[in-house]
């Protein structure tokens, strides 16, 4: 029987080096690759099974499968990795202007195309008539929200008005959570002592939980998903991340793990179990006691796994992130996160003349093709203007 899992130097070097220039980490870009397809296949509705016969399975299943939150992977990723690097170069005198031009540069050019198409195809809505169902209307109802969405502050105006907005741009709240979270990082790790900078990332961690559980003390129900799109509300998924990486640091801390890497699997098991028992005892994300504590424990899930992927170069774990398929959808999954929902939308428009929906095989079929041209376009957004503006801004920066 193969092993489950290896340890991955690189992952250990990424950690401990600031100069470290070795190998890409494949099992994340696999990771990346399951997080998109669950974001996706989410959005697109293909991962609810029909209901026709009142299964108790499926009845659990549809009600299971929407609690797993692929943005929160991404978000413990991602807090994980950049936590990491700003860790290690965090004496760098460069340490700044080199973060946020490579943040600029890997956020920004795919997002404001997506701002442009859709202010364009609003502004085009006459022509658009006969294309039905497209949500083409200013986003909350005025154009000026727009300068809210360019300034990644969207997700106070979802508060606000407790309404993610148009469907091409309801994905971007999170983009606005990340933004906010990666401004703010840098000046903490830098500013804050060395000797208290674990407690205000667990400070952190924690701090999620309690915003959340003032939002269900002081707000109806219908509001609280708005506030869940809060930066205050989303740092233990964040956080998590780096104070793991924070952690090791450490060199004991690392060999620690290491030697007890074959309980990562079994743990994040018990952990998916666990949530899975909470979600068929009755309790789902609209429920309060999950709506405060669900996206904490989605966070240390979350963070086994991606421990799981980091030590995971070799064995059965390893071969399945290192799919080609998983690291090419992984490659580019932020223009698949930023495009499906657009694509999609028009795909359906024209050809059915009608809002997205699955019913019979057209509408499958339909929906697979809509996947198919997302990915051409991610494929070409990352190859002609994420890539290269990446790769300038690592021999800039």
């Amino acid at each position: 029987m193969p092993a489950l899992f290896h340890i991955s130097p690189s992952l250990s070097e990424v950690l401990s080096d600031a100069k470290s220039s070795g190998p890409r980490i494949l099992e994340l870009d696999g990771l990346r690759g399951l997080a998109i397809l669950l974001v996706v296949t989410k959005h697109y509705g293909v991962a609810y099974l029909p209901n026709e016969t009142a299964s108790p399975a499926v009845a659990f299943f549809n009600r299971f499968y929407p609690t797993l939150s692929g943005v929160d992977l991404f978000f413990v990723l991602t807090g994980f990795l950049l936590g990491g690097r700003l860790l290690a170069a965090v004496d760098s005198p460069r340490y700044y202007s080199t973060f946020y031009l490579r943040r600029c540069c890997r956020t920004f050019p795919p997002y404001y195309l997506l701002l442009l198409a859709f202010t364009v195809a609003v502004l085009a809505r006459d022509a658009l008539r006969s294309v039905a169902g497209l949500d083409l209307a200013w986003p909350f109802g005025t154009p000026w929200s727009l300068a809210a969405c360019a300034l990644f502050l969207q997700n106070f105006a979802i508060a606000a008005t407790a309404s993610l907005g148009p469907s091409w741009l309801m994905i971007t709240w999170s983009l606005a959570v990340q933004e906010q979270f990666y401004l703010l990082l840098p000046w903490l790790l830098r500013c804050v002592p060395r000797r208290g900078l674990g407690h205000v990332l667990a400070g952190l961690f924690l701090m999620a939980s309690l915003c959340r559980l003032a939002v269900v003390s002081y707000l109806p129900a219908e509001k609280w998903n708005g506030y869940d799109c809060l930066l205050c509300c989303r740092t233990d998924t964040l956080g998590v991340g780096v104070l793991a990486a924070w952690l090791l640091q450490a060199a004991p801390i690392r060999k620690g793990l290491t030697s007890a890497r074959a309980l990562l699997c079994p743990t994040a098991a018990v952990l998916f179990l666990g949530f899975a028992f909470l979600v068929y005892s009755g309790y789902h994300l609209g429920t309060p006691t999950l709506f405060v504590l669900g996206h904490t424990y989605l966070a240390v899930l979350y963070l086994a796994i991606v421990l799981i992927a980091g030590f995971a170069s070799q064995g059965l774990v390893g071969a399945i992130l290192r799919m080609a398929v998983l690291r090419e959808l992984g490659r580019i999954s932020y223009g698949l996160y930023l495009y499906h929902q657009m694509v999609r939308d028009l795909f359906f428009g024209v050809l059915f003349g009608t809002t997205a929906w699955l019913s019979g095989w057209e509408a499958w079929l339909a929906t697979l093709e809509a996947f198919l041209l997302t990915v051409l376009l991610a494929e070409l957004s990352w190859h002609y203007l994420e890539k290269p503006l990446i790769a300038w801004s690592k021999t800039t920066g």
